[in-house]
C-alpha cells in the first residue's frame, strides 16, 4: 500500500464542503488544538503542528481524539497515512469511507490508484 493516501475528487473540494462533511458526522471533527504532541517509549515527545482544517476521530477505547486527517487548502483535498492492521484501522478506513462518500470523493494513492475503503484494495489507476 502506499504511504500517503488522498481523499480527492475531480473538482477540488472546498473548505465550506470540508466541513460539512466533518460536521454531519458524530466520530470526526476540526481539530481543536494547535499541536499534536506523540510520546516515543523513551518518554521524549515530539509536537507538530495542526493546521486550519485537519480533522480528528474520535477513539472511544483511548477516551480521546486522534488527528487523523490532514486538510491541503490549495490543492482541495485531504491526506491521511494508511493505518497499520491493529485496532485503529477499521476506525480510519470507516472515517474515511464515511469522508469520501459524503463529499462524492475517491480514496487515491500517490500513484493514482483508488481505494476501495471496505475492502482496502487498489482497484484501478486513473
Amino acid at each position: 500500500m502506499t504511504d500517503i493516501l488522498i481523499i480527492q475528487r475531480l473538482e477540488p473540494i472546498t473548505m465550506a464542503q470540508w466541513t460539512e462533511a466533518i460536521e454531519s458526522s458524530e466520530n470526526i471533527r476540526l481539530c481543536r488544538e494547535k499541536f499534536h504532541v506523540v510520546e516515543a517509549p523513551n518518554g521524549l515527545q515530539a509536537r507538530f503542528p495542526i493546521n486550519e482544517g485537519d480533522a480528528e476521530i474520535w477513539v472511544s477505547e483511548l477516551q480521546k481524539w486522534m488527528p487523523v486527517f490532514h486538510w491541503h487548502d490549495e490543492e482541495g483535498c485531504a491526506s491521511f497515512v494508511p493505518p497499520a492492521p491493529d485496532d485503529l484501522e477499521e476506525k480510519i478506513w470507516a472515517a474515511a469511507a464515511f469522508l469520501a462518500k459524503a463529499l462524492n470523493a475517491s480514496v487515491i494513492g500517490e500513484d493514482g490508484e483508488v481505494y476501495d475503503p471496505q475492502t482496502r484494495q487498489a482497484s484501478f489507476s486513473i
